[in-house]
């Protein structure tokens, strides 16, 4: 579960009060008359149940939940292991989390070098992996927005980017091309069933997260910043302008 964390705000902390249910002394038997109504209620329940005729509880699962506001700072939670990337937005850190003893990746964002715009797509990047939830797309575990940064929690994947896989390996054989695309499809369509258009899919926005001996390797699909979120109708005449443009130039 992440947590998005501001300096400025603190949330208050519910007190939970234990409910201390006190069950019968083992020399107490309920009366008949009792045994009668729990086994009343026992039954009503279950031909509610069995007829339909019970209210169904439905589950609604609130991205805000799974990553939520609070008031921590990212190092109370992570120790910083080792430097794995640095360029003029900021730096990628390998990081190990206190409790969990896992590893993660904690991308630090400067804000003073980031314009409004940049400010406005990664926010719109954070929304859309808050939403997602694939096995083939890089999770976001938590987003902190501090003073003079922002730094993003992710899952860690160490064997760097699909693009030097091919360098280094291809052309792959049938079964290892259709391995990789089948991971490719199955993320692609579980994002456009989620009304979430990538928009910038290449081996190189393309993680490996472990090697396979069978060459077969697990990979996750990287870098929504320029993803968008498809709205019926609002969208439509937008693709028809950017198709037939495509189209007119060729």
């Amino acid at each position: 579960m992440g947590v998005v964390c501001t300096s400025s705000n603190k949330q208050k902390q519910i007190k939970v009060n234990e409910v201390i249910k006190t069950e019968p002394k083992p020399t107490e038997k309920p009366s008949s008359k009792e045994n009668n109504e729990i086994d009343n209620k026992k039954n009503n329940n279950i031909s509610n149940v069995s007829t339909g005729d019970s209210k169904q509880m439905t589950v609604a699962i609130d991205s805000n939940v799974l990553v939520s506001k609070g008031a921590l700072n990212p190092d109370d939670i992570y120790i910083r292991q080792k430097l794995l990337g640095k360029g003029a937005y900021g730096a990628v850190y390998l990081v190990k989390h206190k409790d969990l003893h896992k590893y993660y990746a904690m991308k630090i964002i400067l804000k003073k070098k980031k314009s409004k715009a940049e400010e406005e797509a990664l926010m719109n990047e954070i929304n859309i992996l808050k939403k997602l939830d694939h096995p083939n797309i890089l999770k976001i575990t938590d987003f902190y927005s501090l003073k003079t940064e922002y730094n993003i929690i992710t899952e860690y994947c160490q064997e760097g980017e699909l693009f030097n896989e091919i360098r280094a390996y291809a052309p792959f054989c049938e079964p290892i091309a259709g391995y990789y695309m089948k991971q490719i499809l199955t993320a692609v369509c579980y994002c456009h069933g989620m009304n979430v258009i990538h928009r910038d899919l290449k081996p190189e926005n393309i993680l490996i997260v472990k090697r396979a001996k069978s060459g077969c390797h697990p990979i996750k699909i990287i870098d929504f910043g320029t993803a968008k979120v498809f709205s019926k109708g609002k969208n439509e005449n937008l693709l028809m302008k950017v198709f037939a443009k495509n189209f007119s130039e060729k």
